[in-house]
């Protein structure tokens, strides 16, 4: 079902409850998720983390991998999470931020997709109580929202660096199957380029350490190995007849 997402307020949604995560069928169809600086090392033990260039785009944006094209999600089949890490992006639904339209200063507002499956009115955690005041559950979720947001805008600033240092690349990624390396050609992935790195200035590459980037672009190197996981998933997914 398509998201609808809408501005949270005690009229429309005053009845409205969330059940637990039970499954993820609201990414099922995604390959990609996005990721925040901190979740880096954590999510590399199990899945790739990479960079994408949205089409008319300036601007590189970190995303964990789920499958190897698009439309194709490895990672929670049968609405099962089959990684170790669950990426703050994807445990903050149906919940999301949005900007309000004031000119005069950045402003943002909580919404919800009304289409989620994790609406009810009859089980899980109500929003609002009797008198329409917002419940305790709805003030962690705009305080997790909202930190999740902030943690975007510290990546943001990361991912501008190594930009402008020119360490980001176009990655031609391949797995090994078998006794043979099989190519798997995925448009519009880019890396850190280690070359360039280890070819920093040593100033430069203490300026890095300094400001405690290195775990995270360490991290980001290393989890282009999931890439072999993922691409096991897939033929587990598609087993040869």
């Amino acid at each position: 079902m398509t998201p609808k997402f809408a501005t949270i307020n005690n009229e429309t949604h005053r009845k409205f409850r969330i059940k637990n995560h039970t499954d993820f069928a609201h990414i099922q169809g995604q390959h990609l998720a996005p990721i925040a600086l901190h979740e880096f090392v954590k999510t590399a033990t199990s899945l790739p983390v990479v960079f994408v260039k949205p089409q008319n785009g300036d601007d590189f944006h970190a995303v964990v991998m789920m499958g190897l094209k698009p439309g194709e999600n490895l990672v929670t089949n049968g609405g099962k999470w089959n990684g170790i890490y669950i990426p703050a992006s994807i445990v903050i639904y149906p919940f999301s931020l949005a900007r309000t339209p004031n000119e005069n200063k950045e402003e943002f507002v909580l919404t919800i997709d009304e289409n989620s499956i994790l609406i009810s009115e009859t089980e899980g955690h109500p929003l609002f109580d009797e008198e329409g005041k917002g419940t305790d559950f709805l003030e962690n979720c705009k305080k997790t929202v909202t930190e999740h947001f902030d943690h975007i805008q510290v990546s943001k600033h990361f991912i501008g660096t190594l930009a402008k240092k020119d360490l980001i690349t176009e990655s031609s990624l391949s797995v090994n199957y078998g006794d043979q390396q099989e190519k798997v050609n995925i448009g519009g992935i880019f890396s850190i380029d280690e070359k360039k790195l280890d070819a920093l200035p040593a100033e430069e590459f203490e300026e890095l350490r300094k400001q405690g980037l290195l775990p995270a672009i360490y991290a980001q190197l290393a989890s282009l190995h999931q890439i072999h996981r993922l691409h096991n998933m897939s033929l587990s997914e598609n087993p040869v007849s």
